[in-house]
């Protein structure tokens, strides 16, 4: 049996992460969401009947410095869950039950749990979630549903970033990502609802035509000047990972209702990274975005642009406006 808390524990914790040591996905440790996480607790947890147990991370807990939370997308759709982790943006991810991953995030400041469920036709349920203060995840250990190890994408884990390397947010850039982006991704006919069973908001589309799908699906391009959305987009790496740089292209496609201005504005835009392969690529790939469109169901908008710009924008925006200051002053 593998001792993962008594292996990685303690190394994290130099780190400045706060380990807990977990029974599968369970934490059973009385108190555990408010106790103190200091090095001779660690230690003695080592040495005192949780050495083979699995490595949980406290989310929320500043005590360390940082305060972790995670965006777990609890999907069971491939494609779904696809866009929807590549919409929240380029971290460390966790991989446990395929296709549901978790992106691990520092909070900027301490918040409660955040979460919204669907129900889709087959009867499954469908969760994202951005865990808060007095929860925790497994970063390391055995899957107790499918009794193999939990994996990171690229094999880079929390052992290979220091706290202060991993992407900060905060509760009102999850706020305005699961109002106004996430919904956007999720199949029209899923129904959303609680974790009892869907509830009256959704749309039933069995039976529906791919035509009637999209029109009930209809999103209308986002009021916002060219030129800012141009600069929000020339801000973002090019060299993205390949979801989230069809994600891209995908608002585009919907912002320029699959005209040529998007698809040359595509083309420019991805032009500025060394994964450019020519017009010809972008092309085949930018008339495949109306079919990803008709299977999943949801709708990819250039808020998804913006939110990943939404740093950009904000200094942008404050320069603009330092600016017209001087010039009255």
């Amino acid at each position: 049996m593998k001792k993962y808390f008594a292996t990685l524990a303690p190394r994290l914790f130099s780190m400045g992460y706060p380990v807990l040591p977990a029974v599968g996905k369970r934490v059973l440790l009385t108190g555990w969401s408010d106790m103190t996480i200091d090095e001779p607790t660690v230690s003695y947890w080592v040495s005192n009947g949780q050495a083979a147990c699995n490595v949980g991370m406290r989310c929320g807990d500043p005590s360390l410095g940082m305060a972790l939370t995670m965006g777990d997308v609890d999907i069971y759709d491939r494609d779904v869950a696809r866009i929807v982790a590549a919409s929240i943006g380029a971290t460390i991810e966790r991989r446990g039950q395929a296709p549901k991953r978790g992106l691990i995030y520092c909070q900027a400041e301490p918040f409660a749990k955040i979460k919204k469920v669907w129900h889709s036709p087959d009867g499954a349920k469908h969760t994202v979630e951005w865990l808060g203060d007095g929860q925790q995840f497994i970063a390391f250990g055995m899957h107790p549903d499918i009794g193999k190890e939990y994996a990171w994408r690229d094999d880079v884990s929390l052992l290979d970033r220091e706290p202060w390397e991993i992407p900060v947010v905060t509760e009102t850039d999850v706020l305005n990502w699961m109002d106004n982006v996430l919904p956007g991704l999720i199949p029209g006919e899923w129904l959303s609802g609680s974790d009892k069973g869907p509830g009256a908001t959704g749309a039933d589309q069995r039976g529906m035509s791919k035509d009637e799908r999209v029109l009930l699906n209809y999103k209308a391009p986002l009021d916002i000047e060219r030129d800012r959305l141009v600069k929000a987009l020339m801000s973002l790496d090019a060299d993205m990972d390949y979801d989230e740089w069809c994600s891209m292209g995908m608002a585009l496609h919907h912002q320029f209702a699959g005209g040529d201005e998007g698809c040359n504005l595509f083309d420019d835009w991805s032009k500025t990274g060394t994964k450019y392969a020519g017009r010809h690529e972008i092309e085949k790939k930018w008339a495949s975005f109306g079919a990803d469109f008709s299977r999943n169901g949801g709708v990819i908008t250039c808020a998804t642009i913006l939110h990943k710009a939404s740093e950009f924008l904000k200094k942008m925006d404050r320069d603009e406006a330092g600016a017209a200051a001087r010039s009255v002053g």
